[in-house]
């Protein structure tokens, strides 16, 4: 049991919260690294460790759920303004191609229309590849893009889901498996996020 991208995500967006985990569980220090362990582990959990996933998976929750909600915000801001420059761009470029139609039609200028037409037509396709790049991260990767997005609600959704589950723990005792698959889907999350924050 190793959940490397959890704990590394805790370790820079909330360290504070993982050394008073760590200190609360100082018996369970390897499954609260962030370090790779070799060899084989034993596969069935002790109370103790359970006492400490729970825990984790309370404090991931607690720390991803803002995260992941100022990404989606964030990206969500991102998406209309790129939204709003394609717009934009299209419309100066079909409203140049008209202009010059009817100025072409009317016999008005003729030495100007095209320079012009073009001028603005190339302003269109600038403004549609400024927010084709305003939507990728320096490394191409498309942030701003609509799968991303719906993924983070998704996200979103599954953590709030889990904050349920690991709060009815005390009630209902989670299963080992369900336990084990929570964090293996919190440390998919936190490999999201922080690959979006980097991004």
């Amino acid at each position: 049991m190793s959940y490397q991208n959890l704990i590394g995500l805790l370790e820079h967006v909330a360290p504070d919260a993982l050394v008073e985990l760590r200190q609360h569980h100082p018996d369970e220090r390897s499954l609260l690294s962030s370090s790779r362990e070799l060899g084989e582990t034993d596969s069935k959990i002790s109370a103790a460790q359970r006492a400490a996933l729970i825990d984790l998976v309370r404090t991931s929750v607690l720390k991803l759920k803002p995260g992941a909600d100022a990404l989606a915000s964030t990206i969500r801001d991102r998406m209309k303004a790129i939204s709003r420059m394609k717009f934009f761009g299209a419309l100066v470029a079909s409203v140049a191609g008209g202009f010059g139609a009817v100025l072409t039609s009317l016999g008005v200028g003729n030495q100007w229309i095209a320079p012009i037409g073009a001028g603005a037509g190339m302003l269109g396709g600038v403004v549609g590849l400024v927010a084709d790049q305003f939507e990728r991260s320096p490394s191409g990767f498309r942030i701003a893009a609509l799968d991303e997005y719906s993924k983070l609600l998704d996200m979103i959704g599954e953590l709030e889901l889990i904050r349920i589950q690991v709060e009815r723990d005390g009630v209902l005792p989670l299963p080992e498996q369900q336990l084990e698959a929570m964090l293996e889907k919190l440390d998919k999350y936190a490999l999201q996020i922080s690959r979006l924050i980097r991004a």
